[in-house]
């Protein structure tokens, strides 16, 4: 089950951040849940308002900061003044928004995280990665990102929720999720499988061709049986979402995406975990990369979670 009492919104009152708002807030009525909004002040020897240029105090500075992020948090929930929500607003002091989301995460016992995948991080998002990717992998929570560059669809009108499944333990809980979320939204599920071949050099493709076109078409019908023995489970339920399964061909991060952009996907639900070996460690994780590529918005799931507990 996917407990979900605390989500926590971090912002920087960038329109990416905004983007996430309703997100978060249809999440805390559809599960009762208590909304707490983060804002974390960081001050840079390159930010043009650090104390450096200026004659006010650090203590004038902070005050001033402080007195701004409560005045734009209020601005964030005025239309939405009349709904019946329960808010906690919080500021922190840190000089990199991470560690001090990671540490409100432990403090204030967050099940769920929504947060935009765009901030201001300039050049240093190129070089380190994006303030949402290091907390997707480094939060011990669920958390839901959101894009800000591209149409969004009401959060309210979720259709398409897909499930990449590798057949791993860890898709196996994202599959949970996804189910659970399925059921929130009144939406289908789409569960992806994709066939990686192996890299072979062409000298020994001509040997093994016909060999691999019956290997593969074995492995293809194996993870349609496969997908829909994950779904068994859930078929006795009142409530189990309709389902379709798709094996497709190719590299996990690129088919993904964009099966999900073909079929207009509304959500995508995976695991920060699985079957990815070494190239976790020299690339990044594949639910990094789809984090970073995909259009729609991205849940992922930790392989061992507060919600699990």
């Amino acid at each position: 089950m996917i407990a979900i009492q605390k989500i926590l919104y971090p912002t920087d009152f960038s329109s990416d951040a905004r983007q996430a708002l309703n997100h978060a807030l249809f999440l805390a009525e559809q599960f009762d849940a208590e909304l707490h909004m983060l804002h974390v002040m960081t001050l840079h020897n390159d930010d043009p308002y650090n104390v450096a240029y200026h004659f006010e105090t650090v203590e004038d500075l902070d005050s001033r900061l402080q007195a701004l992020a409560t005045s734009e948090m209020a601005d964030l929930l005025k239309p939405h003044q009349n709904d019946v929500l329960r808010v906690v607003q919080a500021q922190r002091k840190e000089s990199h928004p991470v560690p001090a989301i990671l540490a409100y995460i432990q403090e204030a016992e967050i099940d769920l995280v929504v947060m935009g995948t765009r901030g201001r991080r300039g050049l240093s998002k190129m070089f380190q990665g994006s303030v949402t990717e290091e907390t997707v992998r480094l939060a011990p929570c669920p958390v839901l990102t959101v894009h800000s560059d591209t149409e969004q669809t009401a959060v309210d009108q979720f259709s398409k929720i897909l499930v990449p499944v590798d057949f791993s333990e860890h898709s196996r809980q994202a599959l949970l999720a996804a189910v659970e979320l399925a059921q929130t939204y009144d939406a289908s599920l789409q569960l992806v499988h994709v066939l990686e071949a192996p890299v072979m050099p062409d000298y020994y493709m001509s040997m093994v061709g016909s060999i691999a076109s019956d290997t593969l078409e074995l492995m293809e019908r194996s993870a349609y049986e496969s997908l829909d023995q994950m779904m068994e489970p859930y078929q006795s339920q009142d409530n189990c979402p309709a389902y379709s399964s798709h094996v497709i061909h190719g590299r996990a991060t690129v088919e993904v995406t964009e099966f999900a952009k073909e079929q207009n996907t509304d959500l995508i639900v995976l695991s920060t975990h699985g079957l990815t070996g070494l190239q976790r460690v020299v690339f990044g994780s594949v639910a990094e990369h789809i984090v970073r590529l995909a259009e729609c918005p991205v849940f992922t799931v930790k392989a061992f979670t507060q919600a699990d507990d």
